[in-house]
Formats: structure tokens, C-alpha cells, sequence
């Protein structure tokens, strides 16, 4: 609605300002003089922006290219650490293996100390029992 009003509006004020009259528009020297230089400063300006648009451009690539360097090294860094950690974990693995190992040295150990303990207890006995029958024997013979 408000749209076909704006165009009523628009529609009343050309048909009241009536045909247009079409003047010839003349430049003067000093009018061209002066586009002239306008123009050859936004010549300037548009070399000079094309030419930062260029460097722009090349640092953009450096630093595509480094970014990519970037992510490879951290792909890289990224695959030892998944390895490191594989190796870790395979040596606590090992470890827990030795340390299981170990206690079992440690029990068999002691079991044979024991038993060494028990059998140098019973040579022991037997040599004091072999001492005394020997004696008694002596003692014997001698009376």
C-alpha cells in the first residue's frame, strides 16, 4: 500500500514538473583541468592499492604456506604423541610384568630360605645326634 502511494506521489510530481528540457552542459577548461587530475590521482591511488593488493596476496600465500607447515609439524607432533603414549603404556605393562615377577622371585626366595633354614636345622640336629651316638660309643668302648 504505502509502496503504490510513494509511486502516486512520484507519478503526480513528473507529470507537474512537465517534459525536460535538455540542455547541452559545456565543461570548461579549468573543469577538465581538474577532472583530469582527479583522475590521474585515482590512477595513483589505484596502482598503489594493486600493488598492495599484489603484496597482500603474496604475504596471504607465505602464510597459507606456513600455516601448512604448521599443521603438518603438529600432525607430526600429534602421531608421536599418540606413539609415545602407545610406548608408555606398553612399558607400564612391562613394568607391572616385572614387578609381578619380582614378588614372585621375592616369595620363592623366602620359601627357600625357609627351607634351607629347616634342612641346615635338620643336618644340625643330625650331626649333634651323630656327635652324641659317637660319643656314647666312645664312652662305651672306653669303659
Amino acid at each position: 500500500m504505502k509502496r503504490s502511494i510513494w509511486l502516486l506521489l512520484a507519478l503526480s510530481l513528473w507529470l507537474w514538473a512537465g517534459p525536460c528540457s535538455a540542455q547541452p552542459y559545456s565543461v570548461t577548461e579549468a573543469e577538465l583541468t581538474r577532472l583530469e587530475e582527479i583522475f590521474n590521482q585515482l590512477e595513483m591511488h589505484n596502482k598503489a592499492l594493486m600493488a598492495s593488493l599484489t603484496a597482500s596476496k603474496q604475504d596471504l600465500t607465505e602464510q597459507q604456506a606456513k600455516v601448512l607447515r604448521y599443521q603438518q609439524g603438529l600432525e607430526q607432533l600429534q602421531q608421536d604423541l599418540v606413539m609415545y603414549r602407545n610406548e608408555i603404556t606398553k612399558a607400564r605393562l612391562d613394568l607391572a610384568t616385572s614387578k609381578a615377577s619380582l614378588e614372585r622371585a621375592n616369595q620363592s626366595l623366602v620359601t627357600y630360605e625357609k627351607e634351607m633354614k629347616r634342612k641346615v636345622r635338620v643336618v644340625s640336629q643330625q650331626r649333634n645326634i651323630a656327635w652324641l651316638v659317637a660319643g656314647v660309643a666312645v664312652y662305651a668302648a672306653v669303659r
